[in-house]
């Protein structure tokens, strides 16, 4: 995934990331929260928006601002997480990805696993995944499965 400000600003994405973790419990190593900067407007970004919260919340935040260097992706067990807890939905998109990079890079595995961990509705997985060029089979039976899913939670 890249980031392209002309789709979504850099305000917007760390607003999405403060929102998505709790920044006052201390994490390390692989765990640890971090925001990357490409710039120096970035880092003035990040460490305004770090600030705030803390003043918001009247704690300190155990979130580093860091300068980006490389990207390592995560380890095969942590990628779509939450997709991977269902068999069912993996055996049928391994058909149609066979390659396990391929399928992590797919956009019906990342809407997918929004889904199995609750961040998208039944209807909008199913809109989603009707404007990707999957197989119609493969298409019916992710659907019938998802709709079956006792593992995804109630939508946001």
């Amino acid at each position: 995934m890249q980031f392209n400000p002309l789709v979504i600003s850099y305000e917007r994405l760390l607003e999405i990331f403060w929102s998505g973790i709790e920044p006052t419990h201390q994490k390390r190593g692989q765990y640890a929260n971090i925001i990357f900067y490409h710039n120096d407007e970035q880092k003035r970004q990040a460490e305004e928006s770090k600030q705030r919260l803390e003043e918001r919340l009247k704690k300190k935040t155990f979130v580093d601002v860091l300068p980006y260097k490389h990207f390592f992706p995560a380890e095969d067990y942590h990628q779509k997480y939450s997709l991977q807890q269902s068999r069912e939905l993996m055996r049928v998109l391994h058909n149609v990805y066979p390659n396990f990079a391929d399928l992590v890079k797919s956009t019906a595995a990342a809407r997918l696993n929004a889904f199995q961990a609750g961040y998208l509705s039944q209807p909008k997985l199913r809109a989603e995944l009707s404007r990707l060029d999957l197989p119609k089979p493969a298409l019916d039976h992710i659907l019938e499965v998802a709709a079956g899913s006792s593992t995804s939670a109630a939508a946001h």
